[in-house]
């Protein structure tokens, strides 16, 4: 394995983003063999030297942390209609859209919760 970067030292600009240099060069989706070729090598590589904690990890959501439900879980993006007055907000946790007038009131919601479309889908 000739080097590990980070995102920011190749320059992109992309969250979440997983970033393996190798000697030889691919980029975009559909790479899974190659990948998962890297990963192995580094695995054997770190368990060989010791470097490699296999101790069991848990995570927990985030969503689990909060609690109570939220107004907005997890907004991803944000549109401004300056004409209208109005911003429509991508509420991803809870698989809508929010439309709200520049005071914050709620005008609309686009979708029911559930994923996938439904109403007002083009």
């Amino acid at each position: 394995m000739e080097r590990i970067c980070s995102a920011r030292m190749a320059d992109i600009r992309a969250d979440p983003i997983l970033t393996v240099a190798l000697p030889q060069t691919f980029s975009g989706e559909g790479h899974y063999q190659e990948v998962d070729a890297a990963i192995a090598s580094l695995v054997k590589e770190f368990s060989e030297n010791g470097r490699l904690d296999r101790k069991q990890t848990h995570f927990v959501l985030e969503r689990q942390k909060q609690g109570a439900r939220t107004p907005l879980a997890f907004p991803g993006k944000i549109c401004a209609d300056e004409t209208g007055q109005r911003l429509f907000i991508s509420d991803t946790g809870h698989n809508r859209i929010v439309v709200v007038n520049t005071a914050g009131k709620v005008l609309d919601i686009i979708g029911n919760g559930q994923s996938g479309c439904n109403r007002w889908c083009l």
